[in-house]
């Protein structure tokens, strides 16, 4: 059952990791940087001690990696530290992405203003 949580939490983190692309606003890549490379990091990493990966074997030329978890418990201390980045990581898309909006409605209505008639009625809804 515990290999089952593990694969299931992994999946998971694969599939949003495969997915950031959809969530992240693309003007908005270079503010999530640090955290997105703190993510990786941690993701590819292969000789932290708290990463559960005990063996890498690969051949000449490929990038193939044969992967063995021998202890659970250290399999669940890198699931740990990958959801407190991954958290980390939707909350600033989530920030950023409400900003992106808020920004955007604000110029909607900026555009519905003649600044020429109305500078006065623009130059409100700038503040």
């Amino acid at each position: 059952k515990r290999q089952l949580w593990l694969a299931t939490v992994l999946d998971r983190i694969s599939s949003f990791y495969n997915s950031l692309e959809d969530y992240i606003v693309p003007s908005q890549k270079p503010m999530l940087l640090e955290t997105l490379v703190s993510f990786e990091k941690i993701l590819l990493s292969q000789t932290s001690s708290s990463n559960p990966i005990n063996e890498r074997q690969a051949t000449p030329g490929s990038n193939v990696n044969k992967v063995t978890w021998s202890n659970f418990h250290e399999c669940e201390r890198f699931i740990d530290k990958i959801h407190k980045t991954l958290d980390r990581l939707k909350v600033e898309i989530k920030d950023l992405r409400s900003i992106h909006v808020c920004l955007a409605k604000k110029t909607s209505r900026l555009t519905a203003i003649d600044l020429l008639t109305q500078k006065k009625q623009w130059m409100e809804q700038c503040k």
